[in-house]
């Protein structure tokens, strides 16, 4: 296939592209109405399943992304899902997709209470930059923009976010290159999800990239922008101009030739733990998706396997051991000056959010509550794997 047709291919996608997203349309006052109904869940599944098929095939990886992420769980927040992908494909078929312009979209209008036949003093929020639309949306319905806040989060079944909650280990989890360029804020995570802060809760891009850079499920609940735009400018300065996500959060597709043999070996992870049979499990977890695996049995033998010339590149270790445990062995990584910057991810079948947290203030890159699934630990090995290499490039 020559580039004229690859092009023409392309367009013939746009404008598939644009009927799923009125079809979508179609499917939300009766998502509104009812988010459990089986019908409208079958409908709405079975377009992001085909989306999700086909946008990386016609050069459109992020449609597959997004359309995962309504896919995955469509009973978890299907509304603000089904608002992003539908803004997200009429972008796509108008050709915006690599547009750093921060648009409002639709969804405003819709979230807000207008629902699609916004009035004629509502048309042209959905291309005005994100804080006017939201200022303009605000006076025209005679609200203050936290108003507007909690009108929009109890019409999508999401929460109105409080920033003085914001935990810091939920920051520690979020890039802060993709925490700009989305203009996210991090709020919470609990193991399995991470929540974050948004004037634009139904960003599916974000939550596909988030998700891809935390191993963790993605939930964002609305704040106003007069709100987090002085906290963002705070913690991370002016937003870059560019997008730079592809740069912070590569694909995760595991290369399949690595546990083949077809190359020497990926990533390598030490395992510390007393149980022989925990340490097998991980090891066949690990070396089945293309990790090199070291195995110690205390917190005394990893820190002889450390210091003894063996490179590893993550470091996973159960909480609970004889002698020195993974408390002990954390403290040592970190205040050795050689070892002090090695990821570090702590398996623990304690249920305290106080151990957690202890954990997190000793400098654990990430903990994983036991008993654990497999591609749950997979995917937080390499997001943190992909965090260490950000952060280690000029």
């Amino acid at each position: 296939m020559d580039r004229t047709q690859w092009e023409e291919l392309r367009t013939w996608y746009r404008e598939a592209l644009s009927r799923r997203a009125l079809s979508l349309e179609e499917l939300l006052v009766a998502v509104a109405a009812d988010p459990a109904d089986p019908e409208t869940l079958d409908q709405a599944i079975g377009i992001a399943q085909a989306l999700s098929g086909s946008g990386g095939t016609f050069g459109f990886p992020i449609v597959s992304e997004a359309a995962r992420v309504v896919s995955a769980d469509a009973r978890d927040r299907l509304l603000p899902k089904l608002l992003g992908l539908i803004d997200l494909l009429f972008d796509v078929a108008a050709g915006r997709e690599g547009d750093t312009v921060d648009r409002a979209g639709g969804w405003l209008a819709f979230a807000s209470g207008d629902g699609p036949e916004a009035d004629a003093s509502r048309e042209g929020v959905a291309d005005m930059a994100a804080g006017e639309a939201w200022s303009r949306t605000a006076g025209h319905a005679g609200l203050t923009q936290l108003e507007l806040a909690h009108r929009i989060a109890s019409r999508l079944g999401i929460e109105v976010a409080d920033p003085e909650a914001a935990q810091r280990f939920a920051s520690m989890l979020v890039p802060p290159a993709l925490a700009i360029e989305h203009r996210l804020l991090p709020l919470s995570e609990d193991g399995a999800r991470i929540t974050v802060a948004s004037a634009n809760p139904t960003d599916v891009s974000a939550m596909a990239t988030l998700e891809r850079a935390t191993g963790r499920v993605a939930h964002i609940d609305v704040i106003p922008p007069e709100t987090l735009d002085p906290i963002l400018l705070q913690r991370y300065g002016e937003p870059t101009k560019g997008r730079i996500l592809d740069q912070v959060v590569p694909s995760p597709e595991p290369d399949r030739g690595a546990f083949r043999g077809e190359r020497p070996g990926g990533n390598s992870v030490l395992i510390v733990d007393d149980e022989p049979g925990e340490r097998l499990l991980c090891r066949t977890i690990l070396e089945r998706e293309g990790f090199r695996v070291e195995e110690a049995e205390s917190g005394e033998e990893a820190l002889d396997t450390l210091s003894g010339g063996i490179s590893v590149d993550l470091v996973l270790v159960d909480v609970l051991m004889p002698g020195m445990h993974g408390r002990d062995l954390l403290r040592a990584i970190r205040e050795d000056p050689v070892l002090a910057d090695l990821p570090v991810i702590v398996l623990t079948g304690l249920r305290s959010a106080g151990t957690e947290a202890e954990l997190m203030e000793l400098g654990a890159d990430d903990y994983l509550r036991k008993p654990f699934d497999p591609p749950i630990l997979v995917a937080r090995i390499r997001a943190i794997l992909r965090r260490a290499r950000t952060s280690q490039t000029p």
